[in-house]
């Protein structure tokens, strides 16, 4: 699974159960932040 945007992107990688995060999270609103807690909740 992959979240990618211009400023950041995560993955996740279920062989080592590994979440990575590359760039700049700045989200303006609580809203913003509901795909990346989908993603950590898998």
């Amino acid at each position: 699974m992959e979240i990618k945007t211009q400023d950041y992107r995560i993955c996740y990688d279920p062989a080592t159960a590994t979440v990575s995060f590359v760039g700049s999270l700045r989200l303006r609103e609580p809203a913003d932040y509901v795909p990346i807690v989908q993603l950590l909740a898998r």
